[in-house]
């Protein structure tokens, strides 16, 4: 980022830092780095998806709830309902696990709890 500060693909790498510490389960600086991918590129899905798993971590589930009723509008209905489903790239069950509990909470098809054990 340093060596290429105007690269019109630094989204690519803020997103990815937002998905790191989201799987480091640090979901604060997840929206940071998620919030800088979306002043880029404002149509990255993934990070529109970031900051709503990131807030339920964080237990503002009244904000990751109006965060998903945006994704909705940017994302399609396949893509929510796979993620909805369970399908993600991570590479670790945890981390599929918590993402899914996380989503199907801000989504309201989950209550709030269920995410105290994954958080």
């Amino acid at each position: 980022m340093r060596l290429n500060p105007r690269n019109p693909r630094s989204y690519t790498t803020y997103r990815d830092l937002g998905v790191a510490w989201f799987v480091a389960k640090r979901y604060a600086e997840s929206i940071d780095w998620a919030s800088r991918a979306l002043q880029e590129r404002p149509s990255n899905i993934q990070s529109h998806i970031n900051i709503v798993l990131d807030f339920v971590g964080l237990g503002e589930i009244g904000e990751a709830k109006a965060m998903f009723e945006t994704l909705q509008k940017v994302a399609s209905p396949e893509l929510l309902r796979s993620r909805l489903e369970g399908m993600w790239a991570f590479g670790r069950s945890e981390d599929r696990s918590r993402a899914t509990i996380f989503l199907r909470i801000a989504a309201r098809l989950e209550d709030p709890s269920a995410a105290d054990q994954v958080r």
